[in-house]
């Protein structure tokens, strides 16, 4: 069987699964070439079910049945998945099968040989870190040990109870003082967070949410909740129905102070998500505004006397050339991004990606360190303090300080002496409260580490060579599980309004509407959340649920002149002509000046059939506003409607005499010349038309006004030979 048929059959499979059609998966798993391993499972699975269905057919009551099922479906899914994953690994090139042929075909160490020989590393670490003294040779070592560990949790589909228990005590081990530890603990949980990513196994995100539980250290903490998250996201039915993680999820809910932390987490994830656009703005706009500026700036820094060069609030030639130029508000709008927690610095250090470092895959998931092997031996020559002070900045991911690092290593040491230099006294010159400010900014809290890892995972989905193999969750948007974890959140309505004016500020139109649905929906509710709602759908393009979501929002309140409006808008646009012409009305008695509300509602009853009312309103805006193009045609276009020939005849002869005549001038022109029987001018003004068109888009418009023609008397026999003509 093939690989694609294999995953056809696995898509198969796992629908039957889904859909509870235990039986069925079951027999279809008979009928597929199954492992010696793969088979047991199988048949324990279809042992428990079997005797759970025995018993449920007798009518013996037992409160644990569904936990049962749950256990049998997920097993059943396991071996699903066991079955996808061998056929994968025979043909596919992707970095996941490499490795996983590799361990399956040398001798590679285990995972738990991995694991015991970290904890081997690290009282010796320990011990030599007292010193002061860097054992290079021994943090190589950690540093090789913790890739292979990598690579072993991440390959491993389901842990075995002995494997699930090493792990669960190594990260439970009580090291948290230790870089070592934590830095081998921290890429541990990226491990197993992307192995259950790609195959879903319930004991690694037990594992996951053991560590939030435990809450020891912020690092870990926030890198194991962001994890267990993207599973559960990834995974919903199957994480949810596991007992055990049920039962912790729900404590860890119902913590003090975790619906806070999940507020943190999403807001983090949305400005995340917000990477690309915010990106893609200071590549498009910002930047090249500011670059503009580079030959003026040049050419006063040779002409300024250097004793005169002052900062730029303070010279204000400096500032008029700036705001002259436009750059100034696109700096302050960059400075407000930055103030917003964007991640502005992602295209900066896109091209700082190309070094060694970033080949090994695990690299990507590793806290920053200056006891790293590599970084170390980067910043050995670097001038004192320097690296220190550089990658110490908050505003940096690991992964960004890990290019600053090696870009550091290239760098002539005169430009780095004089980097050094500025960067040192510009530090020493913060006041004591400024210094106080920083090094609150640089405490670790849960918060920050949480913003540093998402930077970090999601310059992986970016940046990262084989990115594609990999499923990005930062592809879609973020959206609050339904599972327990989320309990208290799937609620709250403050955590709903976060995200929904988060998406509706940066103009994520599809993803903030059902948002503002679900707060509309509340018992609670306010007209805004509806307006907003329908708001979205129309940028969306889905304008009749946009009417419905603005009709909601009427009900609630007395509507203002912007909802009548939206109203009108999306009624006329889903072809309710006569209505929206009633709610243009409405609007205008709240602004009865607005000649634009005036015609609109003229076109309204216009394409309502009410050509009579129309002209009214025509004739009004026509008067208040003798220039306004759009109400001569239209009272031309009613004059004709209503028979009254030679109204429309002198206001299309004036339209078409101007400059500005377009090619449906003409052509309406020539169905009044019709009307009163002037052939030739008629057959003169639709060769007007064509010539300005195309002979085509003429004989077109004459079979779509057809009808209004033969309504206005003139014979059909005439538009036949008009159109041949």
């Amino acid at each position: 069987m093939t690989t694609s048929s294999h995953n056809t059959k696995y898509s198969v499979i796992t629908r039957m699964l889904d859909d509870y059609r235990l039986n069925e998966s079951i027999h279809e798993l008979e009928n597929q070439k199954l492992s010696p391993d793969m088979t047991d499972r199988l048949r324990e699975a279809s042992t428990i079910y079997t005797q759970l269905l025995h018993f449920f057919a007798t009518g013996v009551p037992d409160p644990s049945r569904s936990d049962q099922l749950a256990a049998v479906r997920e097993m059943l899914y396991c071996v699903a998945d066991s079955l996808r994953r061998d056929s994968e690994m025979e043909t596919s090139s992707a970095l996941y099968y490499s490795r996983l042929r590799i361990a399956r075909m040398s001798s590679t160490p285990t995972l738990s040989a991995n694991l015991a020989d970290i904890r081997n590393l690290l009282p010796q670490l320990s011990l030599a870190d007292l010193t002061d003294t860097f054992d290079e040779a021994l943090h190589a070592r950690l540093d090789e040990a913790i890739s292979r560990l990598f690579y072993s949790v991440w390959v491993n589909q389901c842990l075995s109870r002995r494997e699930a228990s090493e792990i669960h005590n190594f990260l439970t081990d009580g090291f948290d003082d230790e870089p070592a530890y934590l830095q081998a603990a921290a890429s541990l949980i990226s491990a197993l967070t992307l192995s259950s990513m790609e195959y879903f196994d319930a004991a690694k995100l037990l594992m996951l949410l053991q560590v939030v539980e435990r809450d020891r250290h912020a690092m870990l903490t926030a890198r194991a909740l962001i994890g267990a998250v993207l599973i559960i996201a990834r995974h919903p039915r199957r994480s949810a129905d596991n007992p055990e993680i049920r039962a912790i999820s729900q404590a860890i809910a119902e913590r003090e102070g975790f619906n806070s932390l999940l507020c943190a987490l999403v807001t983090a994830m949305l400005r995340t998500r917000d990477t690309d656009r915010v990106n893609r703005k200071l590549r498009d706009e910002i930047i090249p505004d500011i670059i503009k500026l580079k030959p003026e700036i040049e050419k006063r820094l040779r002409s300024a006397n250097p004793d005169e060069l002052t900062s730029m609030e303070e010279n204000p030639e400096w500032m008029e050339m700036i705001e002259k130029s436009g750059a100034g508000e696109k700096l302050r709008e960059f400075s407000e991004m930055q103030m917003q927690g964007a991640d502005v610095f992602m295209g900066a250090f896109a091209g700082m990606k190309n070094f060694a470092f970033f080949r090994d895959l695990p690299n990507w998931f590793l806290p920053f360190s200056m006891h790293n092997s590599m970084v170390h031996s980067a910043l050995k020559d670097a001038p004192a303090g320097l690296a220190e002070i550089m990658l110490d900045i908050p505003l940096f991911c690991s992964s960004d300080k890990f290019s600053l690092a090696f870009s550091l290593s290239r760098m002539p040491k005169a430009q780095a002496d004089l980097m050094s230099s500025q960067m040192q006294s510009q530090f020493a010159a913060l006041s004591e409260e400024q210094r106080a400010t920083l090094s609150e900014t640089l405490r670790s809290t849960r918060e920050s580490e949480m913003t540093i890892y998402l930077k970090d995972l999601f310059r992986f989905h970016r940046l990262w060579e084989g990115r594609s193999e990999f499923f990005d969750p930062f592809s879609r948007p973020f959206t609050v599980p339904d599972h327990p974890l989320f309990a208290g959140a799937a609620t709250d309505s403050e955590m709903l309004r976060l995200m929904a004016d988060f998406y509706f500020t940066n103009r994520y139109w599809s993803d903030a509407a059902p948002l503002y649905g679900r707060l509309a929906e509340q018992a609670i509710a306010d007209s805004a959340d509806a307006e907003k709602q329908g708001y979205c759908l129309e940028k969306s393009g889905n304008v009749a649920d946009a009417l419905e979501a603005y009709r909601q929002a009427e009900l609630m309140c007395e509507p203002s002149k912007w909802l009548l409006k939206r109203i009108a808008y999306c009624l006329r646009a889903t072809g309710q002509y006569a209505q929206a012409a009633t709610y243009y009305s409405r609007a205008l008695e709240k602004e009865p000046d607005n000649l634009r509300l005036e015609l609109l509602k003229a076109h309204s009853l216009l394409e309502a059939g009410m050509p009579a009312d129309a002209l009214k309103s025509y004739y009004k805006v026509d008067y208040l506003d003798p220039d306004s193009g759009s109400a001569t045609r239209g009272a031309a276009w009613c004059e004709f409607l209503l028979g009254n020939y030679d109204k429309s005849h002198a206001r299309y002869e004036a339209i078409t005499a101007r400059e500005d005549a377009t090619a449906s001038d003409h052509l309406n022109y020539g169905h009044v010349l019709l009307a009163e029987e002037k052939i030739t001018e008629a057959a003169a003004c639709y060769k007007r038309m064509a010539a300005m068109t195309d002979r085509h888009e003429l004989l077109e418009n004459l079979r779509r006004d057809r009808a209004t023609l033969l309504a206005a008397g003139i014979p059909p026999l005439t538009l036949t030979l008009i159109a041949e003509l």
